[in-house]
This record gives C-alpha cells, sequence and structure tokens, in this order.
C-alpha cells in the first residue's frame, strides 16, 4: 500500500506537469448496447453462441495439452458427448451444468407468487447440498461428471470446457483433467506491453463511492479528487498522478437515485473531470438496467459533467482499448455471482477471477444465477482480444493477481485487479499498462495523511 507523503498541497516552485494523453476505443463494446430489444427468444441461444464461439481455441489448446494423453494412453477427441464408449479414454467440449438444489429457481419464485408466499431469499453460497450434481452438455446431450479432479477446478455453470476422462459404470464421466480456452492469441492492432516502457500510461480505478450515503467520508472523496489533480502530496505522488491518465469509476456510485444524490455526484464528477477523463460505469445501485450488461447511465443524469469532453458514460461491462491495450472492467456482479459457486473455505476470490482470463468469459454464470439480456444471435460477454488488464469493482478488499502464460511464456502476461468500495476501504486503485504494476492508495480522515 502506498500513500501521499503530506496532506499539504504541491510545492508552488514546482512547475505544472502535463498529465500523461491516452486514447480509448470502446468499439469492443458495441454489442453491450441495446437498441432494439426483445425478450421473446429463449436464453438457449447464449448457450449455443458461447460454446460455438469457444470450441474451436479449446480444442486447439487441449490437443496440444493432452498430446500425452493421446500418445501413451490413446486419448481420443470426440465431436459428441454421445460417442462416449466405456473404458476409452476420450475428451469432448460443452459447457458445465451445476444442478445445485441451492441455486434460485424462477419456477420457485413463480410458485411462491400464485401461492402467496415470501420468494425465498438469497443464498450466499448455492454450493454445499448433499444433492449437488455437475455436469456437462453439448448440442447432443448431457454428462454427469464425477471424480476428484474436479475439486482442482473452480465449477462454475456456464462455462465452456473440455474434459478428459472415461466413462464409468453408473453412466458418469470421470474426470481426470479439464482445458479452458485461455488466454486470446495476440492481434496486431493492440499492444501488448513491455516491462520496461516507461512511457506507458497508468490508469486509475475505484468504486463503491456511494454519494449521498450518511457513511461515505466527504474529506475522502476530496482527498481522492485533490491527489488526482496533483494539487496534494510529495513531488513524488504529483509526478505519478501526472501519469495517471484516466480514472474508471466502477460502479455503485449512487446511495440512491434521488436528486440531491445525483447532483451530488455531478459535482463530484465534474471536479475530477475537469483536471483528468473519467469513464463511468454502473453498477447495481446506479440508475441503470438491472440486467447484464447494464446501459449506461444518462447523461442528463450528469447536467454540469456530461459537458466535458473528458467525461464518458459506458456500459457495465466495458471492453476498450486504451493507448491500444486491451482493458475489461464491470462493476463486480460477475465475480460475486462465480464466488457463490466455491465452497467454504475454498478458492479466494483473486484466484477465481484469474480463471475469468482462463474462461475467456466476462460473465459465465448468466443467464443462469445472474440475470443479463437474452442476446439470439451472439455472445458478447465471450473476450475477444487478449486482455492486458481486468478489473472487478465493489469487491471486498483490494487482491491483485499476475496471469502469465504458462505454455507460451514468450507472450505478455495479463493483471487481475479486485477494486475494494471506496466508501467502506478508500482505496485507489492504480495499474501501469506497460509493466503491470499495481500501487494502491488508501484516503481516511483518521489520521493526518491519506
Amino acid at each position: 500500500m502506498t500513500k501521499p507523503a503530506a496532506l499539504a498541497h504541491a510545492s508552488q516552485s514546482t512547475a505544472p506537469r502535463e498529465r500523461t494523453a491516452d486514447t480509448i476505443d470502446v468499439t469492443p463494446s458495441v454489442p453491450f448496447v441495446l437498441r432494439d430489444r426483445t425478450y421473446t427468444q429463449q436464453y438457449a441461444n447464449i448457450y449455443f453462441n458461447r460454446l460455438t464461439k469457444l470450441r474451436p481455441a479449446i480444442v486447439e489448446r487441449a490437443t496440444a495439452r493432452w498430446r500425452s494423453y493421446a500418445d501413451r494412453a490413446g486419448a481420443v477427441y470426440l465431436a459428441r458427448s454421445l460417442d462416449i464408449k466405456p473404458n476409452v479414454l476420450s475428451w469432448f467440449v460443452g459447457t458445465i451444468c451445476c444442478e445445485y438444489p441451492l441455486k434460485p429457481s424462477i419456477l420457485d419464485d413463480v410458485a411462491a407468487e400464485y401461492s402467496g408466499a415470501l420468494p425465498p431469499p438469497k443464498r450466499e453460497k448455492v454450493v454445499g447440498d448433499e444433492a449437488d450434481k455437475v455436469a456437462i452438455e453439448d448440442e447432443f446431450g448431457r454428462v454427469r461428471l464425477e471424480g476428484p479432479a474436479l475439486g482442482k477446478f473452480p465449477i462454475v455453470t456456464g462455462v465452456v470446457a473440455a474434459v478428459l476422462g472415461t466413462e464409468t459404470s453408473s453412466g458418469g464421466f470421470e474426470v481426470v483433467d479439464m482445458c479452458f480456452a485461455g488466454m486470446s492469441a495476440p492481434a496486431g492492432d493492440v499492444s501488448m506491453g513491455d516491462g520496461d516502457d516507461a512511457n506507458a500510461p497508468w490508469i486509475g480505478f475505484v468504486s463503491g463511492l456511494h454519494c449521498g450515503s450518511d457513511a461515505t467520508n466527504p474529506l475522502a472523496l476530496q482527498l481522492l479528487a485533490d491527489t488526482l489533480a496533483g494539487e496534494i502530496g510529495s513531488d513524488e505522488d504529483v509526478d505519478l498522478m501526472s501519469r495517471v491518465s484516466r480514472l474508471f469509476v466502477l460502479g455503485n456510485s449512487l446511495e440512491s437515485a434521488e436528486d440531491a444524490h445525483l447532483s451530488e455526484l455531478d459535482d463530484y464528477l465534474s471536479q475530477i473531470a475537469a483536471s483528468m477523463p473519467v469513464t463511468l460505469l454502473p453498477g447495481a445501485a446506479d440508475p441503470a438496467t438491472h440486467t447484464l450488461p447494464q446501459q449506461a447511465i444518462h447523461p442528463a443524469c450528469f447536467p454540469k459533467t456530461a459537458t466535458s469532453s473528458a467525461f464518458q458514460s459506458v456500459t457495465n461491462p466495458l471492453v476498450a482499448k486504451v493507448s491500444d491495450y486491451a482493458v475489461a472492467a464491470c462493476a463486480g456482479q460477475p465475480l460475486d455471482d462465480a464466488f457463490r459457486y466455491i465452497g467454504e473455505g475454498g478458492m479466494d476470490r483473486a484466484t477465481l477471477a484469474a480463471y475469468f482470463v482462463e474462461w475467456r468469459h466476462l460473465a459465465p454464470s448468466a443467464p443462469d444465477t445472474l440475470w443479463c439480456y437474452p442476446y439470439r444471435d451472439d455472445d458478447p460477454f465471450v473476450v475477444e482480444p487478449r486482455l492486458r488488464v481486468l478489473a472487478f469493482g465493489n469487491q471486498p478488499e483490494f487482491a491483485s493477481q499476475l496471469i502469465e502464460d504458462v505454455e507460451n511464456p514468450s507472450l505478455p502476461s495479463a493483471r487481475v485487479v479486485l477494486v475494494p468500495a471506496f466508501q467502506s476501504t478508500g482505496t485507489l486503485v492504480l495499474v501501469n499498462l506497460g509493466s503491470l504494476e499495481v500501487r494502491t492508495i488508501e484516503f481516511s480522515s483518521s489520521s493526518s495523511s491519506p
């Protein structure tokens, strides 16, 4: 954790520093912008499109990964789950389906509505029932998965994977190993970064401002704005802030949609936008659509800030090219929902977050336990570019993990960051797009320095 050296204003003798400029291209997020919405189609289309888009990459990766099994044990690839045979080591690709009794069910909600009973409360975890079962399905059928090897991986419904194993006498499939899509191949128009790139921009992340809440610390918010503007801190702090090219606000910026709270957020964002570009994502608590992808908060909510060319209101999630680096960010709902599938004492949030890059998907549990729009011809949550940074907002605490491409060590790594709610932690997260270095700055009014 790093902190500005002092609350005092930056030295007046210090020459003003020019902020590092960046460019942002949100074209990869165009499919998230919903213009003509229809809700008559089935959600099965999303699963079919997801499987179709990810299967080629998974087959290619699994073929290389399990070549030794093919050479020594005769493992064979099956294009259809129907072709599984007893005592034959084989592998195929499908979508994970978690048959957990504790999962929320729309049928239960409808039954409760007609009976007059209250709907069941949302559970913190959906895993843990003795009747829990895991299956994998493709276009031709569903196969029950078994075996201790499943415990090596996070099992989240909706993930597309290849499974290697053999059919059991009970009709299940004994899993030996699993393989996911992995990181995308580099594209010519996306910068891959260089650990020695001193000129690469830094980007900042905050989330959970909750403007209008009695629990929000106004002094911490002001310290954040002043620090970003380079108005307080040591020369080293001011120099660092001058290299922060953009601030991403990852949702839950409002306590409610009351006019007073909107006006407070508008005033605050206009103050920051006067010194640097600001990209705003909506969150679960903000005045935006509830289902993913959440649509951008309308500019009319920010009459002051919206007049600035430095302000940008975007969808949640967001995939963009920032100075030609691929960056994805969301307000945290996909990670929160996926974490419900992890048993007590199991994988931590940061490790699970890294699997989103491995899965090449931003919201695998949608639409099963995470509401989303019923896309008919696509699954836009599949990650197309090779990500440099993936950020999840509104998390309980800060965490970060560097993801290295073990199979292709010469290719650049990626960074996953968990951005905690500013209201409870006062944390600003900074990431260098070139070196992937991460720094955090904590702001608090309980001490003499932020």
